[in-house]
């Protein structure tokens, strides 16, 4: 190990000289620190004072013990936590190593030890109110004892030999300040227990108040667990290597715990295993990770990683090759004809799905999970609502009250209100432009085509003169950026008697706007109710998904079909102003490029010189009525259009 090491000279100190016999000091005394600071630092390590009952059992484990026994007991002033193991026990030179910070050792190489920095024996001084600390253990060949009132200070601690042997183990006695009863500690240090060990294959028993040590047959027994998870939880293990380390990975279905131990030892369940090293906030409800591997890397206090990078790895290697592998064995035992019996599981499945929907929606396997509920059509999956939503341009969502509603004539997926956490949200958010939802007053939307009522020729050919296509202007010349604007040849044949110099004043913004308004798609249809029948009479038009609908049922719209019969362009541009005046529509559009946007739709109507839609009609002759109008819009005075 090296060390950068920082020494304060004076500059008459900085001769070669003076720093070599300072370095030969400091290489035969060594590195001075403050201990004491040094070990109240590390006992700040662990979280919980009374996480000392882990490192005490952990170290029992890795000292070959089958059993731990704890004893709690209480007098006026004191509580006294006995912990006996039978341990191989420790003879004077594994003695002196356990009172030595940074130093461990374990003998028995069939044992993976989880205690590594030799600092957890020091996790009891941490405890406030400590008054006696002493230990008794024997090799079975040889007995020593000790006794301090504390760790934290550096009074020297006496090892005394005992001539009696009891059998290998060690005993540790604990004293601290009375602050509670001895059943309320002791219930603390089993709930402390079972977090952390309860995987660990050693047998610990609780004793509160009793007289003598008790067998390790009696006593209350620390309930212990399966590695491996029940099977309501569909469990399944998966190993891989981790950093060059072996790497166990538990997936199930349950409380939505993930986490991280270490020789099945609890270090943390602070991380998101699924979504760790994401910048998007990704959380799978329901489930449950456990990981296993000695690739983590501890501090002190074992209570989170210092390699927390490797959880990137982790995670991404269960998100792209251990989750598609575990969703599928999951769902194989699923059969919708009898699990609507597991109702439990499958509604924790479902919502387990949309969490991995929000991860990836398409091209992975949960992609073909039926989650989502259908009015009349049982379930659909991700990929089958994509499908339909990409070729209908609509799903609908139930009505709250949808009670007499006939559902059946609607022409795209109607979704039920009942679906799994978070689905409704998720497709609001995939599907904004798309979503019709039946429970908002005041929704309403075209009418649904399996009604069979077709567009009349008037209503088609109005229609077909809808749309903003300014294609055919110089608006350089219309925004006066240009000095010939009288000479230049417009792209169009324009009337005698309009002089195109008097569109200079046009604003800049009507210029790059023009191209938002050319983006939207304008048609004609009914609009109903969101029963899917009653007409609806009180819109005009709807705006949805850029596309304008006017709506065939408002008396206003009807009136425009009927002038389009004589004058479309008229009709057209009118239902075009009447649009624009909603500042919902294109709201970043200020009014007076709003003015100027219709000025230009007014001027490429001019004698039909508009480029419409393929199949638009044609037909008609120059409207003197409709250049008039023109020249009044040009001439306007601000705010008057």
């Amino acid at each position: 190990m090296s060390y950068l090491i920082h020494v304060s000279m004076k500059p008459e100190e900085k001769s070669p000289e003076s720093l070599a016999e300072k370095l030969r000091n400091i290489e035969i005394t060594g590195i001075q620190a403050d201990r004491q600071h040094l070990k109240r630092n590390m006992c700040t390590q662990f979280a919980d004072y009374y996480e000392f009952i882990r490192e005490y059992v952990v170290n029992a484990y890795d000292a070959c013990a089958t059993f731990c026994l704890i004893k709690v007991s209480e007098d006026k002033t004191a509580l006294k936590v006995g912990i006996h193991d039978n341990g191989n026990g420790m003879n004077l030179e594994r003695l002196k190593d356990f009172l030595t910070v940074f130093r461990s050792r374990k003998d028995n190489q069939m044992i993976k030890s989880v205690g590594r920095h030799g600092i957890g024996k020091l996790s009891v001084a941490a405890l406030p109110g400590l008054t006696c600390f002493r230990a008794v253990t024997s090799t079975g060949t040889e007995c020593y004892e000790f006794e301090t009132d504390s760790l934290l200070e550096d009074h020297p601690i006496t090892i005394k030999k005992n001539s009696l042997i009891p059998p290998q183990g060690t005993l540790f006695e604990i004293t601290i300040k009375k602050d509670q009863s001895a059943l309320e500690l002791t219930q603390k240090l089993s709930d402390i227990l079972f977090t952390y060990v309860r995987f660990l294959p050693i047998t610990v028993r609780f004793y509160v108040n009793d007289e003598t040590w008790p067998t390790e047959t009696s006593g209350k027994s620390l309930p212990k667990a399966e590695w491996s998870y029940p099977p309501e939880c569909y469990g399944r293990s998966y190993h891989i290597r981790l950093k060059d380390k072996p790497c166990e990975i538990v997936l199930g279905i349950g409380a939505g715990v993930h986490e991280i131990y270490q020789n099945r030892v609890l270090i943390s369940s602070k991380y998101d295993l699924f979504s760790y090293g994401k910048k998007e906030d990704i959380r799978v409800p329901n489930l449950m990770i456990r990981v296993d591997s000695e690739a983590f890397e501890l501090p002190f206090g074992r209570h989170c990683l210092c390699n927390e990078e490797v959880l990137v790895e982790l995670a991404e290697e269960i998100r792209e090759r251990i989750m598609p592998a575990y969703f599928d064995f999951l769902t194989a035992h699923f059969d919708f004809k009898t699990c609507a019996d597991v109702s439990r599981i499958l509604e924790k499945t479902d919502e387990f799905t949309i969490g991995l929907l929000k991860y990836r929606h398409l091209g992975y396997v949960w992609s073909h999970y039926p989650v989502f509920r259908t009015v009349g059509a049982g379930r659909l999956s991700m990929a089958e609502l994509d499908e339909k939503v990409r070729e209908i341009n609509t799903v609908y969502i139930e009505s709250e009250n949808s009670e007499g509603m006939d559902l059946s004539q609607f022409d795209a997926p109607v979704l039920l209100l009942e679906q799994p956490a978070g689905a409704i949200t998720f497709l609001e958010s995939l599907y904004a432009e798309f979503i019709i939802n039946l429970n908002d007053e005041d929704t309403v939307f075209e009418m649904p085509s399996n009604n069979n009522i077709e567009l009349s020729k008037e209503q088609k050919r109005f229609e077909s003169f809808l749309g903003f296509n300014p294609r055919v202007l110089d608006l350089e010349k219309l925004t006066g950026n240009t000095d010939n604007r009288e000479t230049d040849n417009l792209s169009f044949r324009r009337p005698s008697d309009i002089n195109f110099s008097d569109y200079a004043g046009i604003c800049e913004e009507a210029k790059t706007a023009n191209r938002d308004l050319s983006d939207i798609i304008w048609k004609v249809n009914y609009l109903v109710e969101k029963d899917g029948i009653t007409p609806c009479t009180r819109k005009k038009f709807m705006y949805r998904n850029n596309t304008i609908t006017l709506n065939l049922h408002h008396t206003e719209i009807k009136e425009f079909v009927q002038m389009a019969t004589i004058n479309p362009s008229l009709a057209a541009h009118w239902a075009i102003a009447m649009c624009l005046a909603d500042n919902k529509i294109l709201p970043h559009i200020s009014e007076e490029a709003r003015e100027d946007l219709l000025i230009i739709d007014a001027i490429t109507r001019l004698g039909h010189y508009q480029v419409p839609d393929p199949g638009k009609d044609e037909s008609g002759d120059f409207d003197r009525e409709f250049m008039d109008f023109v020249k009044n819009c040009i001439n306007r005075s601000p705010g008057q259009y």
